[in-house]
């Protein structure tokens, strides 16, 4: 029986500096490359394209777990009196059928967090990040 490439989030692991956190439901991410029009004399088109600046961005969504201090204990997050000292982190999604990296934040900090506290059901919440550097599979 032929197998599906198609990647789905039950097949995904959420690695935090190295550490399994086990609480990953879902999220996205944007890469953003920026280019700049290089125009010459006398030309109505561009000449070339030059890449710029580069951002990396993203949420991923996760399941508040009994005792763990949220995304401040996991350290994804600093506390208020200690954000000035927030350390970098790094985000990796891993393929569990393959055991690759899926995808790889690195030099990320949290921009903000979301929490959803519902009458009866599962506590759930959200980061969002920012990061300086990031790969995938390909890179391997």
């Amino acid at each position: 029986m032929a197998q599906t490439k198609t990647i789905t989030p039950a097949h995904l692991k959420l690695y935090v500096n190295g550490q399994l956190i086990g609480i990953a439901m879902g999220g996205s991410y944007q890469i953003q490359t920026a280019v700049r029009d290089i125009r010459a004399i006398d030309s109505n088109v561009a000449y070339e394209l030059a890449p710029t600046q580069c951002d990396v961005s993203g949420t991923i969504q996760i399941v508040r777990l009994h005792g763990t201090g949220g995304i401040e204990g996991e350290g994804i997050a600093a506390f208020d009196e200690e954000i000035l000292l927030q350390k970098y982190s790094t985000i990796t999604l891993v393929d569990r059928k393959t055991d690759l990296n899926m995808q790889e934040f690195g030099r990320c900090l949290c921009t903000g967090q979301q929490w959803n506290i519902p009458t009866r059901g599962i506590v759930t919440g959200s980061f969002s990040f920012k990061g300086t550097a990031w790969s995938n599979e390909a890179a391997s």
